[in-house]
């Protein structure tokens, strides 16, 4: 198919060209610069007139928007602008995507919604599909998630927000595989498409997991009241705060839940797990892995593994177990030997069969590694009959340790769960 995609310089734009690139499909890229490639047209919202959309295109997505401080003139701009390419696109037969905001509403607290809402009336009307995406997070650091980033790495302490705004996260890889999902579809009816997480969550803990996830430090957090906030705003007036940039906080703290389940089972789209789509890969399962290698072998061999010995684990957990990482409590990933509360053979099977496998395995590879036969075998070779004797003495004072204590960790654990699943 040949596409058309306007803002292509932008966050979104540029993965999704590369990805319909791959894809086979002929892209032009409608911008205000060139992003070196040979299909290139230039496109300026406040200069609509000066673009004209190829005859033979079949689809084209909008994703061209005013993102910076603009007054009035440029908002019925940025309206036109898209007025006119929707003529443009019915004269052509071609389909039209506007990539909207989950902000958009006639009544929105910010320009930028209400512009996103009288557009979206617009494509409707005119038999096209607006897009409403959640919070569009991963790959490179631009955008609004790249202010948030940059936020997050430069500030030792955040705000909390009081009470917490829930926010729907989607990848940006996602959001671009669901919006050439919708440009191939063969039948597709005009309308608006939600696309983001089903299940939201609070944006302090969207930046937490920047924080954990994607830039790897602490950071503290710091309840504000939303409140206060809008006691601020009254006092410092609305051009004030527009200037400061804080008006995108207004479209935070009004944002509507969005139903989003039957548009991604439509598209078939899979949403990535919010931890794992921070990684600069846009999937943190290897790393997860790597870490897990560490734990198992560490506290096997009671010392850290060699990367050899963890790459061996790595690929053979992924060949005959998939990549999912197996789950293991926080305090194991902080103290590797707490895995002994885990490691009763009876206890294990039933309760973590996939973590008792997984020890198999890691057991087994040990053994046959050096690391393994020094720590197995025994094997230094100037330890003598006292050194031997000193590590049979203290494997069996630690397993003398470790029984009573597992012994009661299984009896607290499930009272534990039974009072945590009881709370409401």
């Amino acid at each position: 198919m040949k596409i058309v995609v306007t803002g292509a310089n932008g966050y979104i734009g540029r993965r999704l060209v590369d990805l319909a690139v791959n894809q086979g499909h002929q892209v032009i890229a409608a911008s205000r610069q060139s992003l070196g490639r040979d299909a290139w047209l230039s496109y300026d919202l406040l200069d609509p007139q000066a673009f004209l959309l190829p005859v033979d295109t079949d689809a084209i997505i909008h994703l061209a928007a005013q993102t910076g401080l603009a007054d009035a003139a440029d908002d019925e701009l940025e309206v036109g602008a898209a007025t006119d390419l929707l003529a443009q696109a019915m004269a052509c037969g071609s389909r039209v995507l506007f990539v909207s905001s989950q902000s958009a509403s006639v009544d929105a607290p910010t320009s930028y919604g209400r512009i996103k809402w009288r557009i979206e009336q617009r494509v409707v009307a005119a038999g096209g599909i607006a897009i409403r995406p959640g919070q569009v997070y991963g790959g490179d650091e631009r955008g609004l998630f790249g202010t948030l980033t940059q936020s997050v790495r430069r500030l030792p302490v955040l705000p909390a927000f009081v009470p917490a705004p829930l926010i729907q996260p989607i990848h940006v890889d996602d959001l671009v595989l669901g919006l050439l999902q919708l440009v191939t579809a063969a039948e597709i009816l005009p309308g608006v498409v939600q696309l983001g997480a089903e299940k939201p969550v609070t944006f302090t803990r969207f930046l937490r997991q920047i924080s954990k996830q994607r830039i790897r430090r602490f950071r503290l957090f710091f309840p504000v009241p939303v409140v206060v906030l809008k006691a601020a705003r009254r006092l410092a007036g609305a051009r004030t705060w527009q200037r400061l940039g804080l008006d995108r906080l207004d479209s935070l703290f009004a944002l509507q839940p969005m139903s989003t389940s039957a548009d991604l089972q439509r598209l078939q789209i899979e949403m990535r797990p919010l931890a794992s789509g921070m990684h600069p890969s846009g999937d943190a399962r290897r790393r997860w892995m790597l870490q897990e290698g560490r734990l198992v072998l560490r506290y096997l061999l009671k010392r850290p593994p060699g990367s050899m010995l963890l790459r061996r684990y790595v690929r053979a957990v992924v060949a005959l177990r998939g990549e999912q990482p197996c789950r293991l409590p926080w305090w194991v990933a902080r103290w590797p030997a707490t895995l002994a509360l885990l490691d009763d053979p009876k206890r294990l099977i039933k309760r973590m069969p996939e973590l008792a496998t997984r020890l198999d395995m890691a057991l087994m590879l040990a053994e046959a590694s050096t690391e393994g036969a020094e720590r197995f075998l025994a094997g230094q070779p100037h330890g003598g009959g006292l050194g031997n004797l000193l590590v049979m003495s203290g494997a069996v004072v630690t397993e003398v340790i470790w029984r009573p204590i597992r012994w009661v960790y299984a009896i607290l654990k499930p009272v534990a769960v039974s009072n945590q699943e009881a709370r409401p």
